[in-house]
Parts: C-alpha cells; structure tokens; sequence
C-alpha cells in the first residue's frame, strides 16, 4: 500500500530519494484516456512527489497548480517520449527525451522500439514475479472504476504506476549519459 497524505482534493505522495538529480526535473503525467490530466508527478534534486486529483478537484484549478510548479521546477525537464508531455504542458524547447538514445539504437539495430517497463527496475520485481504496477493502456479504465464506484482505494493503481514511471524514468537519466558517451550517440 503506497502511503499519501489528502490535500485539497488531492492525493499527494512524496518520497526523499537517496540520489540527487544535480540539474533539471523529471516530469511523468498520467491522463483519462482523453484530454485531462489525473496525475501529475515529478523528481527534482532528491525528491519523487506525485500529485493525484479526485473527482472532487476543480481541474482548471488543479491544472493551475501544475503551470505554476512547471515554473518553479529546475530546466532542463526529462521525460520518456516527451512528445506525450509536450501535448499536454507545453515547454517545448525546455524537455529532453530520454527514450532519444533507445530511439536511435533501435533504428540502428532494427529492433522494436522499447517500452518504458522494459528498460527500467520494474522488470527486476517481475523476477521474482511482484507486480506493482499496470500498463499505461489500463490507467483510464481505473480512472472510470474509481469515478463508478467512488473508492479512493481504487486510485493507488495510478498513483503507484506515476511513481514507478518516475522511478523507471530516473534510472534511464543515470545511465542516459553512460549510454551516450559510450555509444557515441
């Protein structure tokens, strides 16, 4: 059970990282399936928040409070296919797309374009067959359950899938620059 604290309307879930990102932010938002953001979460130098709205929120208002940590979050911002995240924030000169370097190897290989959860710590707990997290596709039909049935509960599968998303995306920014240099990308 993810552990948050309800703030306004919102789910908030933060953790203190024991690395810090010296320069720039990581941004993952979750959606509906349609054009609204549900989940907005975030690393900057040591520390992972999630911020999750629930029916109660006012959206307009909850998609103030994203432009306004937007401004205050450290540039440049990382993301995974950050084209996703441009859609919906904007900022487009200010993100780097971390998922550049696999876009690249995968053309030079001739390989199927990697998913997130493949290149990230969530397939090390498939090891040994945990499974915290939901794909991505499923995130707008666990928005509707929870609208349905109104059970709070029923938000943790979105919650958790924000952080492992953050968490996957943070480890592709440790060994972006490895990959980099030594690929010669």
């Amino acid at each position: 059970m993810i552990k948050y604290k309800a703030q306004n309307n919102l789910i908030v879930w933060k953790l203190e990282l024991p690395i810090f990102i010296d320069s720039g932010s990581i941004i993952d938002i979750e959606t509906n399936g349609y054009n609204e953001i549900i989940a907005f979460g975030y690393i900057s130098k040591n520390v992972l928040v999630s911020v999750l709205r629930t029916k109660n929120t006012d959206y307009d208002q909850f998609l103030n409070q994203i432009y306004k940590k937007l401004k205050k979050l450290e540039k440049p911002f990382y993301g995974y296919n950050t084209d996703f995240e441009i859609k919906f924030l904007g900022y487009k000169d200010s993100w780097i797309d971390l998922m550049g370097i696999h876009k690249k190897l995968s053309k030079i290989k001739k390989t199927k374009f990697p998913k997130l959860k493949e290149l990230s710590p969530s397939s090390y707990l498939e090891y040994y067959n945990i499974n915290l997290d939901i794909p991505n596709s499923e995130i707008p039909t666990h928005w509707r359950n929870y609208l349905i049935k109104q059970d709070e509960s029923l938000l943790e599968t979105i919650i958790r899938h924000n952080i492992m998303d953050l968490i996957s995306e943070l480890h592709l920014l440790i060994t972006h620059g490895f990959i980099k240099s030594e690929l010669k990308l």
